[in-house]
């Protein structure tokens, strides 16, 4: 499997994330806008890095590699008004990415 880096927040309460999960998606080919083609990390500790995983062939049966992962679309499963800046949207996963998550609270990390 490839690691993709999306996400690096450091928060200062991990017993209340808000932050549920950060998924991926092909924006490009084949598998564009497909959600069976939907690669989720599951969040729970914002001290470390989210990674979303993503197989180095899709679907995984088949000999399809996945070359190119600096073109998904990505999302994020928060807790009402919960945010995240720079909104998430067309990303390279090939290198790390850095947001700003802010809590419901309107605690940022």
């Amino acid at each position: 499997m490839q690691a993709a880096r999306v996400l690096r927040s450091f928060f200062q309460q991990p017993e209340s994330l808000g932050l549920t999960s950060v998924s991926a998606m092909f924006n490009y080919g084949t598998y564009k806008g497909n959600s069976a083609a939907t690669f989720t990390a599951t969040v729970s500790d914002l001290t470390q890095d989210i990674v979303i995983q993503v197989p180095y062939y899709y679907p995984e049966e088949s000999n399809n590699q996945v070359t190119d992962i600096t073109n998904m679309k990505v999302y994020a499963t928060m807790d009402y008004n919960c945010f995240i800046e720079p909104k998430l949207g067309i990303l390279d996963l090939s290198k790390a990415n850095y947001f700003t998550y802010t809590d419901g609270r309107g605690k940022a990390a």
